[in-house]
């Protein structure tokens, strides 16, 4: 639901904070398939997550893509 929410093209979701969520890998792969194309999200907290570096990876791809910033 939370992906269905990031991808609208009217989302105002600014700030999302989930903290101690238990987010993992295969959540942060949930969060990248909203997180791409959304343009109003500037803050994302995830403190306390069970991410590894494959999950973080993953998201960090997503918000290059999500604002244009991709490395080369």
């Amino acid at each position: 639901m939370l992906t269905s929410v990031l991808q609208h093209p009217q989302s105002f979701i600014k700030v999302l904070t989930l903290d101690h969520c238990r987010i993992g890998d295969s959540g942060a792969a949930a969060l990248v398939a909203g997180l791409v194309g959304n343009k109003t999200l500037r803050e994302l907290s995830l403190k306390g997550n069970e991410l590894t570096d494959r999950g973080a990876q993953f998201l960090a791809i997503a918000l290059g893509v999500a604002t244009g910033e991709t490395e080369q």
